[in-house]
């Protein structure tokens, strides 16, 4: 400390006070020791301040649209992220397939406490549905993650198509006939790529 007058009754100093990263608030003292030109000692305590907990965010997702085609398609995220003691600094979506992580994942971008992102979705080849969700990690300025995952987004499962199909004519020639043939194809759920016959 110096003083700040020359009676010497007056003495400033500064501390640097380290970031609160926990979720509950810190009381912060300064303890002053005096001594004088001949050895003696006199101590005093400042009152408590109080600095502020870190606390945690609230991050709703919303995924877009809310179920998906058997055909892949694009899968839009929106991340309300509010609360923050701190204020956000970053926003991590990471994709889950029934529920095990895909290895997919990216920052999301920004705009004030809405955090935004896509991913592609692939083509559901099986005959079975599948849930899609997005976790969001975001880290705020002093470095502490809290994450949420959003609900399933069910994707559609594959059909086969059904194929009904009549000849003519019904008894063909001993010498030799043509052979027509008449199919009645219903798509299935991801519709029809080309017909082949033999």
């Amino acid at each position: 400390l110096y003083n700040s007058a020359s009676a010497l009754t007056s003495y400033t100093g500064t501390f640097g006070i380290p970031a609160n990263t926990a979720p509950t608030a810190h009381t912060w003292t300064v303890g002053i020791t005096v001594t004088d030109t001949i050895g003696a000692q006199a101590t005093a305590t400042s009152a408590g301040i109080s600095q502020s907990a870190d606390t945690a965010p609230t991050i709703a997702i919303a995924l877009s649209p809310t179920s998906l085609p058997v055909v892949g398609s694009n899968l839009a995220i929106t991340a309300t992220i509010t609360g923050s003691g701190a204020g956000i600094s970053s926003a991590f979506a990471e994709l889950f397939k029934d529920g095990i992580d895909t290895g997919q994942g990216g920052y999301l971008t920004s705009g004030g406490t809405t955090f935004t992102g896509n991913f592609g979705i692939p083509n559901n080849t099986s005959y079975a549905t599948h849930s899609w969700s997005v976790k969001v990690s975001a880290t705020d300025n002093i470095g502490v993650v809290t994450s949420a995952t959003s609900a399933g987004d069910v994707q559609a499962a594959n059909t086969k198509p059904t194929i009904t199909s009549t000849l003519t004519p019904g008894s063909p020639s001993p010498a030799g006939d043509t052979l027509t043939i008449k199919s009645t194809i219903k798509a299935g759920a991801a519709g029809i790529a080309g017909v082949y016959g033999r």
